[in-house]
């Protein structure tokens, strides 16, 4: 399917869905015990959506944030119910001022509460640079209305693809071509940890991570891009 990117699972744990060739897939699985399998007959919500970079939709299926073009930009839409057309696309702003730039603004994550975004700002001309921003709104009806910069020694060089589980503690993410996981308290980070037991050779990134924080999928490049997944019992943690 050419590059794949952006793994990203329901809240339920039952659908798996990724970007391949700018236009989003999906594969369902009966239970998190078992396999998953194509799903072709799939009405993708995002068949029209071009130059796709990024993908995440609330978990009540009502809000949306899209990363669009090259460079690309954030942009979010809204519905009613589960059962009416997306709104209209609009930038994703701050107090009113729209956070996109000339550089890429992408890879966004939603925390489970659907009160915070979080997205990364890579640079569009070099020298490359990475920074992690948070997005944060008092209540689902509300827009963002503070932004704060994410900032710790343990992020490493090119800190991307952040992840939480269910109760918003627990934070994945990629740099420096490895996965690492961290405690996560507003815009402050815990000491990092790269996770060896999913190092390989190659290119590892685009964390997500179950809600339960039982299964991780990421996607591992060299020879190819594929997405991975491992899993852990729960009195592992």
């Amino acid at each position: 399917m050419g590059m794949i990117t952006s793994p990203s699972l329901s809240a339920d744990g039952l659908t798996l869905t990724f970007i391949a060739g700018d236009t989003l897939h999906a594969m369902r699985r009966p239970s998190v015990e078992e396999l998953f399998v194509p799903w072709p007959d799939w009405p993708s919500p995002a068949a029209d959506l071009t130059e796709l970079q990024g993908y995440v939709e609330r978990p009540d299926g009502l809000e949306r944030f899209v990363a669009l073009g090259r460079p690309a930009d954030l942009s979010v839409q809204s519905r009613g119910s589960t059962f009416d057309a997306w709104g209209e696309l609009a930038p994703v702003t701050v107090s009113g001022t729209s956070i996109n730039g000339p550089d890429n603004e992408w890879d966004p994550f939603l925390s489970p509460d659907g009160l915070t975004l979080w997205y990364q700002r890579e640079s569009s001309a070099p020298p490359v640079e990475y920074e992690v921003h948070q997005l944060s709104r008092v209540s689902l009806d509300d827009r963002f209305s503070t932004e704060a910069e994410v900032l710790s020694s343990f992020l490493g060089g090119s800190p991307g693809s952040f992840s939480l589980t269910a109760e918003g503690r627990e934070v994945y993410f990629s740099s420096d071509e490895a996965i690492h996981a961290a405690r996560v308290d507003g815009a402050e980070l815990s000491a990092g940890r790269r996770l060896v037991e999913l190092d390989a050779p190659g290119l590892d990134y685009e964390p997500f991570i179950r809600p339960d924080g039982c299964e991780i999928f990421w996607v591992r490049g060299g020879g190819g891009q594929r997405v991975f997944h491992a899993t852990r019992s729960p009195d592992v943690r």
